[in-house]
Parts: C-alpha cells; sequence; structure tokens
C-alpha cells in the first residue's frame, strides 16, 4: 500500500493548530484538536478595483497593485497629459506628465517611473517621476509609439513599436538612467505588445508586425532576444506584470475581438488563469503574477475608467472522503 510518506517524502505531522495558510500551501497534517486532516490550498480570482477619475485607453500603468501609477492615454476627445495614483483601494488625481502621450511605454515604480514614447505623431520624449511630479529626460534614440517597456527607473528596455508607419519596429534600447542606447534588435518587429520583467530579463508578448497579428513571444537575457514558446492566441494591445520566469499577460485583442482571457507564463510554457470580469483591450497593466492591476481601456472606439485586480490567495481547507 502506498503511504503518504512514500508519495510526498514525509510523514503527515500532528498539530495542535493549523500553520498560517500561505506558508503550507499543498501540505497536508492532522489537526489534533479538531480531529481532522487539513491542507491549504490557493484560489486565484480578478475582482473589481477602484474606478480611475479619467476615463481612458492606452495609457502607461506602472509600480505595483496597492502602490500604482497610470499617465497619459486617449480618449474621444484627444491624448491626457493627467497622471493618477492609486494605494488598492481608489484613484486620485497628481501632477500631470508634461506633454499629452498615449500608447507610451513605462517601467519603474510608483515613486520612481520611467515614462517614454507614444503619441501624437510618434515621440522620443522620456520622462521620470518621484513620486509627485514628472521630469524632462533624454529623449529615445528612435520616435515611435505603441512600444514595449519594462525595468527600473535606473535600468530599463523600451523595444518594438512604430514609427508611425503601421509597421512593426525591432528596434531595441536600453536606459541607464541617464541615456538610451541601441541594444540587439528583436527577431521579430511588431508594435502593440505585452512587455514585463527587467533590463536583463524581459518577456515580449504578441503584438502587430503591420500585416498580421502575432502569438510570437521572445525572452531578452540582456544582450540579445530569443524565441520562445507562442501566446496561446495571436494578441495585441495586452497588459502584463510580473517577471520573465513568472509572468501574467491579460486582456487585449486577439484578433478579433477583445477578450476576458488571462495566462500564466513560468519561463518554458503558457497556462490558462481566472478569465477577467470585462473584455478590453487597450489597457495596461503592473504588479507581480500573484497581485496584478490592470487600469482602464477598452474598446477601440471608446474609454472605461474601471480596473480590476487579480489576487492569489491561500486558505485552510478539511479534506474529505468525497
Amino acid at each position: 500500500m502506498t503511504t503518504y510518506k512514500a508519495l510526498k517524502g514525509k510523514k503527515v505531522k500532528t498539530l495542535s493548530s493549523d500553520p498560517p495558510a500561505a506558508a503550507s500551501e499543498g501540505q497536508v497534517w492532522y489537526n489534533s484538536s479538531g480531529y481532522d486532516f487539513k491542507t491549504s490550498v490557493s484560489a486565484e480570482a480578478w475582482a473589481s478595483g477602484g474606478d480611475l477619475v479619467s476615463g481612458r485607453r492606452n495609457p502607461v500603468t506602472f509600480g505595483i497593485q496597492t502602490a500604482a501609477v497610470v499617465a497619459g492615454g486617449h480618449t474621444p476627445g484627444g491624448d491626457f497629459s493627467t497622471s493618477e495614483t492609486y494605494d488598492g483601494t481608489s484613484f486620485a488625481e497628481g501632477n500631470n506628465l508634461l506633454v499629452a502621450m498615449d500608447t507610451s511605454a513605462s517601467a519603474g515604480t510608483s515613486t520612481a517611473g520611467l515614462v517614454f514614447g507614444g503619441n501624437p505623431g510618434g515621440l522620443t520624449e522620456t520622462v521620470s517621476y518621484n513620486g509627485t511630479s514628472y521630469s524632462e529626460e533624454n529623449n529615445l534614440t528612435a520616435a515611435r509609439y505603441a512600444l514595449g517597456g519594462s525595468g527600473t527607473q535606473t535600468a530599463a528596455i523600451a523595444a518594438g513599436g512604430s514609427p508611425q508607419t503601421n509597421t512593426g519596429s525591432a528596434l531595441s534600447e536600453e536606459w541607464n538612467g541617464t541615456s538610451w542606447t541601441e541594444g540587439n534588435n528583436l527577431g521579430t518587429g511588431r508594435y502593440k505588445p505585452a512587455q514585463t520583467g527587467t533590463q536583463t530579463a524581459a518577456l515580449f508578448v504578441g503584438g502587430d508586425t503591420g500585416p498580421a497579428n502575432v502569438a510570437n513571444v521572445e525572452e531578452y537575457n540582456g544582450t540579445s532576444w530569443s524565441e520562445v514558446n507562442n501566446y496561446p492566441s495571436t494578441l495585441t494591445f495586452a497588459a502584463s506584470s510580473g517577471i520573465q520566469t513568472d509572468a501574467l499577460v491579460f486582456m487585449g485583442d486577439i484578433g478579433p475581438g477583445y477578450g476576458v482571457k488571462t495566462f500564466g507564463y513560468d519561463g518554458t510554457s503558457w497556462s490558462s488563469r481566472p478569465d477577467m470580469a470585462t473584455a478590453g483591450g487597450n489597457t495596461e497593466g503592473c504588479g507581480t503574477s500573484s497581485a496584478a492591476l490592470a487600469a482602464s481601456g477598452g474598446p477601440a472606439s471608446g474609454r472605461t475608467s474601471s480596473s480590476e485586480e487579480f489576487t492569489v490567495a491561500a486558505s485552510v481547507k478539511v479534506i474529505t472522503d468525497s
């Protein structure tokens, strides 16, 4: 007869009280006070977050789920320069960007952020954020919009985008805290991607080559880009969070139509995660793979002020024989 120790390499412990759920995920123990066998399981879900002060699409979002910034974007009336902060519950308007920008890229945290590129007209603009206000920085080497961005305020990477030609660029640039330097190109030039990670370990997902939306995924190791396993569908204007080996990609134009799908990436393969409540694209995301924020976005012809939060929570369950 197979025992638990034979399967897991250790015996079932007898405890008088339950250990913390998050610390004991996947473990099995006997609770001598309640006379129950128990285990800890995790549950993933999206839930409504706070509403933005001003609805928009194609903004930048940087930071974490409980301390984020949403800046710029577009409404039917034009491009935005407004910037809002999020504390995990509600949004509040802060100091504006120096210029109106949409389909830009970003990196960093809510107290040390970086925003670069975008529209109108394809921008080289780069600005830093100190938690209160924005400051002008040295420009990108090439103007483009709908590019990918990730990293920190002092070590960011900008990849892809379009130089106002509706064709994908393969250009990749690194930021050292002072200036941008061109690096090795993407394998496949495209714009409207989802990008997350660091300057030395970035993930670039999907996008539009000009002729078509693609499912291609590339990883960056600090020197060069390499093709890895494709995203489960073609994808543009999606949001992302996390790191190269533990990432989420969500929403987006899954060609055709806007999706609610969420997929996780473990550094090798993609797996399905819970759907979002509201379909949409033209959005941005930030945070981690277990605590992500999707803010704003919406169909190409409209805008939305809503946000959603993705959370992974552990709980203790009694093991039954049914």
